[in-house]
């Protein structure tokens, strides 16, 4: 185990170095494609209305609309080399702080339908193969082929007209209701149940994939 560790770091620095960049190319191929696209973000700052035309100079110039665009290129990735994300004008906030304020839901959200679909996956995947060429296994990889095809939006919106709009049985959006007032267990059943629809809309992908790699093996 020791001989194999820094073989290992080696690899994964290598992988890391090697992804730069990949990063550093989405990044600005991202950049350039919303400079480039028709319209002017000015109209968006400003709003529909009729402005004068020195108003919308100073906000050009303030956000730095007037320079050139390897100007605004070089001055975008400087902001982001210090972590500087930019201003969320819809949420009236720093982009930074709207992922931080939302990294926990996020977190449990993707933990929990990882869990699940491990869980799912490897137990599919052995029990097709228990029975390869069956019946079983045959409705085991229909499933796993439907779930990898649905896209994770449309399923989920499958999810709650049947469970929530239909049924009544689970909650459509949110982590907890607003009217709320549970602490302790109770709080962490709430939040389980507000977690069943999405978990199972983001896990059913990685269901599919787990389950037929567990049968090939």
């Amino acid at each position: 185990m020791s001989s194999a560790s820094p073989a290992l770091f080696r690899y994964i620095g290598v992988r890391i170095l090697q992804a730069l960049p990949l990063l550093l190319g989405v990044v600005v191929v991202n950049f350039l494609l919303i400079q480039l696209a028709p319209g002017d973000p000015t109209t968006v700052l400003i709003g529909d209305y009729p402005a004068p035309e020195e108003y919308v100079r100073q906000v050009r110039a303030e956000f730095g609309l007037d320079q050139p665009l390897p100007t605004r290129l070089v001055n975008y990735l400087g902001q982001l080399a210090q972590g500087n994300l930019g201003y969320s004008f819809a949420n009236r906030m720093p982009v930074r702080e709207l992922i931080l304020q939302r990294l926990g839901a996020t977190i449990l959200l993707t933990g929990v339908a990882m869990a699940l679909a491990t869980v799912i996956g490897i137990l599919a995947g052995v029990w097709a193969a228990r029975y390869r060429g069956k019946a079983t296994d045959g409705v085991v990889q229909t499933t796993a082929l439907l779930g990898y095809s649905i896209p994770e939006f449309f399923l989920g919106q499958i999810l709650i007209l049947i469970f929530a709009v239909w049924l009544g049985w689970l909650p459509s959006q949110g982590m907890r209701s607003a009217r709320s007032t549970a602490t302790g267990p109770a709080a962490t059943l709430e939040v389980g149940l507000f977690l069943i629809l999405p978990a199972i809309a983001l896990s059913m992908r990685y269901v599919a994939l787990i389950s037929r790699l567990t049968r090939a093996s």
